[in-house]
């Protein structure tokens, strides 16, 4: 039996009448898989993350899936920053939002030498153990994969993420998937670019927000993001197609992206508010697909994301109708 978030007494000496069964297959799944467990509120909660759950996590052999914490602390690393436009721009989490790095203009800069040479020391403190005679890579140098480090269950959505362009640098609001890790050897992609527009589709789905709603509180760790259950991406999965096109079309909408929309081979970007929104809501279809839900499963979900509007999870419904 199980209840959580319990603040009134009362609910305590009504345990029995009012708590839940909390499945055998959802406790192993929290004591085997996951470092924290699941917090659930009901049966159908339970019924749709063991549906969730089914799909390897990102930091299972399945995948390549190096995470990094911020790159320069906003309070610790302050006089690196200045406001005259010179050098790299200092992207914060509310610099960005889903599928977009243009939500808010970035207020501090840092000088490409400044910021690049003190990204490679800390880099090549990380592979000097390899005695390897090779020059250190930094992240900024390619696009990446970015998410928003500080959050909260009751916000319009948990899970914040976007790809960024080469040439800026992150404060420590943001933790990003790094695009190039070195082997002992050389620096090699962990990730393709098209796995990794994938995966940001899938971040910014309602049923992945679904999972960390019912795991975290403020801060979104780096733990919670690697326990993820995310599809390995497949060229030749329709479903897993469309998030990939779609994403990308939502990404890609400026000239810092013209090298990423070539190698993949996306031409189109969207910017109309009405079209962008079609194309989140086919994502998140899909993605619930993906998971093999149902209506009424995705439905739930929907209506745990209560400062939604009803247009688009309406529109979402629409599109998952139609697959």
């Amino acid at each position: 039996m199980a209840k959580f978030h319990q603040i009134d007494d009362q609910n305590l000496t009504d345990f029995r009448s009012t708590a839940f069964e909390y499945k055998s297959d959802l406790f192993d799944l929290s004591l085997n898989r996951l470092s924290s467990f699941l917090e659930c509120d009901g049966e159908i909660t339970q019924k749709i993350l063991l549906k969730l759950f089914k799909f390897p996590l990102l930091d299972s052999e399945q995948w390549n899936f190096h995470t990094q914490s911020s790159e320069f602390h906003m309070t610790k690393n302050q006089n690196l920053f200045h406001t005259s436009k010179i050098g790299f721009p200092l992207y914060k989490g509310e610099t960005m939002e889903q599928f977009t790095h243009t939500f808010a203009t970035p207020a501090y800069w840092i000088e490409e030498k400044v910021g690049t040479d003190f990204l490679k020391n800390k880099e090549f403190g990380r592979i000097k153990k390899y005695k390897q005679n090779v020059e250190p890579r930094i992240a900024s140098d390619d696009y990446r994969l970015v998410w928003r480090a500080l959050t909260n269950f009751s916000n319009r959505r948990t899970l914040i993420s976007t790809i960024l362009p080469p040439n800026v640098f992150l404060g420590h609001s943001l933790n990003f998937l790094k695009p190039l890790i070195f082997d002992g050897k050389k620096y090699i992609k962990p990730l393709s670019y098209e796995e990794t527009i994938f995966v940001c589709g899938m971040f910014n789905s309602f049923p992945v927000d679904f999972i960390l709603r019912h795991r975290i509180l403020t801060n979104l760790t780096l733990s919670f993001i690697k326990e993820l259950p995310i599809p390995k991406f497949d060229k030749n999965n329709s479903l897993h197609q469309k998030i990939f096109k779609n994403s990308s079309m939502l990404i890609c909408t400026t000239d810092d992206y013209s090298k990423l929309r070539a190698d993949v081979g996306i031409s189109k970007f969207v910017t109309d508010s009405n079209e962008r929104n079609t194309l989140e809501a086919q994502i998140n279809a899909c993605a619930a697909k993906i998971y093999d839900l149902n209506t009424e499963e995705l439905e739930y979900i929907l209506s745990t994301f209560t400062i939604i509007s009803q247009e688009f999870k309406e529109l979402t419904l629409n599109e998952f109708s139609l697959l």
